[in-house]
């Protein structure tokens, strides 16, 4: 563990970059000069070992002087961010995951936004996808192109945002807090929820990051993924529900109802009938949405009656 006399400026904002890396040696190195060499003059670059057991430390360890490194033992994604944003002391947080990398101007050019409103709460940007050999895939996602200011509606419909290219000041996240710890793979979505709720957003609307190809372990934990995003929705709903126009949280509660029609499917597959049975109530609850609900329903009541 050491720390480091970061790069500053009298005149600019400090930025701190926060990698959290578990068994992310191959790619770290990339990960870690991406963010040193920035075209911004005030940048701190902050390295969580999430208890990685390859060789993790060593790359970590030839940057002594240039960065603050912490290794700790493993505790998740959502718990190495929030020690990283809090042992950081830049005003502003940007993300960067263990095996992508930040283009050079990056933080330059997301700064600019802020100098010109301080009132936003968060800045993202296109990025570009690449594969393990390092070759381009896609030159640019598009993923969250023309959604600026109120984009809290557009964000419960689905996730935007890509992590690696969010930065926001630090007093906002004083504000609505860190990273929800007990999340695995919707940590990123909840808080750009809260966030959202509060501030406007921009986005500059050029590729600003290599985000790496890699197996979707998401879509392996589909039903995680899907508890996890209707235990969001339903915590955060009653507190913004007065921000959004009646059609807007008329679809909040669709959302609800597909989410946990899809989860009643999945148990359905898995022959777990009582879970099944659970959330094909509760999605008919929030909306009927498809005659395969009532359907499901029929279904259900014609095996009780059998038992």
């Amino acid at each position: 563990m050491y720390g480091v006399t970061s790069r500053t400026s009298p005149t600019k904002p400090k930025v701190s970059s926060v990698i959290c890396v578990y068994n992310g040696a191959r790619f770290l190195r990339e990960a870690i000069e991406s963010a040193l060499n920035q075209t911004y003059p005030a940048v701190e670059v902050v390295v969580i070992n999430d208890g990685s057991t390859d060789d993790s430390d060593a790359v970590c360890r030839q940057y002594a002087g240039r960065l603050l490194y912490r290794p700790q033992p493993n505790a998740g994604l959502a718990r190495a961010r929030n020690r990283g944003i809090r042992e950081s002391t830049g005003e502003y947080i940007a993300l960067l995951d263990q095996d992508d990398a930040w283009m050079p101007d990056k933080i330059e050019k997301q700064m600019t936004l802020f100098e010109h409103n301080p009132d936003l709460g968060l800045v993202f940007a296109d990025s570009a996808q690449f594969d393990a050999e390092g070759r381009t895939v896609i030159t640019r996602t598009e993923a969250g192109k023309m959604r600026r200011g109120h984009v809290l509606p557009d964000l419960y419909d689905h996730n935007f945002v890509c992590s690696l290219t969010a930065l926001c000041p630090r007093h906002v996240l004083d504000r609505v807090g860190l990273f929800w710890e007990d999340l695995r793979f919707s940590l990123d979505w909840d808080l750009w929820l809260r966030i959202a709720q509060v501030y406007p957003v921009d986005f500059v609307d050029e590729p600003l990051a290599w985000w790496r190809w890699r197996p979707n372990h998401a879509e392996d934990n589909h039903e995680i993924c899907l508890l996890e995003a209707y235990r969001i929705i339903s915590v955060r709903q009653p507190a913004m529900a007065g921000l959004l126009r009646p059609d807007q949280n008329a679809g909040v509660k669709n959302r609800l109802a597909r989410i946990a029609f899809s989860l009643s499917r999945i148990y359905r597959r898995n022959q777990d009938r009582q879970n099944a049975e659970k959330w094909l109530r509760t999605s008919v609850a929030h909306d009927r949405f498809t005659p395969e609900q009532t359907w499901a329903l029929e279904e259900i009541e014609t095996i009780s009656q059998t038992i």
